[in-house]
């Protein structure tokens, strides 16, 4: 088989998209050829693509003047769906894929409809639900209540939809767990924000545990790549000896098996920490993230304190301490996380591919 990707990662849109799909692309390399079409934007993840061994076709043409959606905060394709659709379109002609695989907000079934031309089937991976699509399968990793009728009408009676958490795209690494909370103490908490943290939530969740009434805590911060606030962090915690300090990391599953607390975003970490079995606080960075995570709060599998713009040091610090002083709290998470997310979401997704 012969498969596509369109993809980007920039410090606007994050490198989640970018991150599930090498996840995915690593699955599906046992059985087909894989290559990707990412947009060269500021941030962009394409080194890390080829450096997991995949052929990047690069797109980084001048955008046409355009309009993006009013309804829209961020511009996830850089150019208009007419123009990436003319730049995707000699590269598909050239590949004919069996698959090509979408990942991108800013794309929809105008995008869809062209690129069927020259793909036999059409993946699409969502978590809006927020516009029309063309495709034979949709995957939605995310946890909603209404999840089976979260696309009715937005897509054709022939798609099929993988939903849920059970779908959820997650690295091999991630099968071996072993750490089980302790009902009496909380250690070591790790912090992270994606890739880039724009709003500097890290240092502002530093300083929130810094100030507990809980001593002897260790702190673990990811830093990631496109942060640019790294030094400000860094600054921060330099005469600090509870709290280690780490660049983008390959080995995600090791820290999160090593740590009793997260602190941090949710995105696709949140399918990483709960196959992890480790409880978390999480802040929304983004509008997509709210009604997942307050359905995961509802469910007990997370602690949810609201938008970035709405969380402070203060209201982390006040959590934190509610928590430390009833860990047990933590072990039903735990369990439950556990029970959500089993680590092969990837694979049960190439087998949905291959028999469509």
């Amino acid at each position: 088989m012969n498969i596509i990707f369109r993809v980007d990662s920039s410090i606007q849109i994050g490198s989640g998209h970018v991150m599930r799909c090498l996840t995915l692309a690593n699955e599906i390399r046992k059985k087909a050829s894989v290559k990707f079409i990412c947009r060269v934007r500021k941030g962009h993840l394409i080194k890390k693509i080829e450096a997991e061994g995949f052929e990047v076709l690069k797109l980084s043409g001048e955008a046409i003047r355009y309009d993006i959606n009013e309804f829209s905060p961020v511009d996830w394709l850089g150019v208009s769906q007419e123009q990436d659709s003319e730049e995707c379109k000699n590269i598909l002609k050239k590949n004919q894929p069996d698959w090509l695989i979408v990942d991108n907000y800013g794309i929809d079934i105008i995008w869809h409809k062209r690129a069927q031309k020259f793909s036999k089937k059409l993946l699409v991976i969502d978590d809006l639900a927020n516009r029309h699509y063309s495709c034979d399968l949709l995957l939605d990793q995310n946890f909603y209540q209404d999840k089976n009728i979260r696309y009715k009408g937005l897509v054709q009676n022939n798609c099929k939809l993988l939903l849920g958490p059970k779908y959820a795209l997650l690295r091999k690494e991630f099968l071996k767990r072993s750490h089980d909370i302790d009902n009496k103490c909380i250690n070591r908490i790790l912090v992270y924000f994606g890739g880039s943290d724009i709003k500097n939530n890290t240092l502002k969740v530093l300083r929130g545990i810094q100030s507990s009434k809980h001593e002897n805590l260790f702190i673990n911060v990811i830093i990631g790549p496109d942060c640019p606030h790294r030094n400000d962090i860094l600054q921060y915690c330099l005469y600090k000896k509870n709290i280690e300090c780490f660049n983008f990391v390959n080995n995600m599953a090791e820290i999160m098996n090593n740590s009793d607390l997260y602190i941090g975003s949710a995105g696709t970490t949140t399918w990483e920490r709960c196959c992890m079995g480790l409880p978390s606080i999480v802040i929304g960075i983004a509008e997509n993230q709210i009604k997942p995570m307050k359905a995961m709060e509802l469910a007990g599998m997370t602690f949810f304190l609201g938008s970035e713009e709405n969380v402070n040091s203060s209201s982390i610090s006040i959590l934190l301490d509610k928590i430390l002083e009833n860990p047990s709290v933590l072990k039903k998470m735990q369990k439950k996380n556990l029970e959500l997310v089993d680590g092969y979401g990837a694979s049960r997704c190439v087998s949905q591919m291959l028999i469509n």
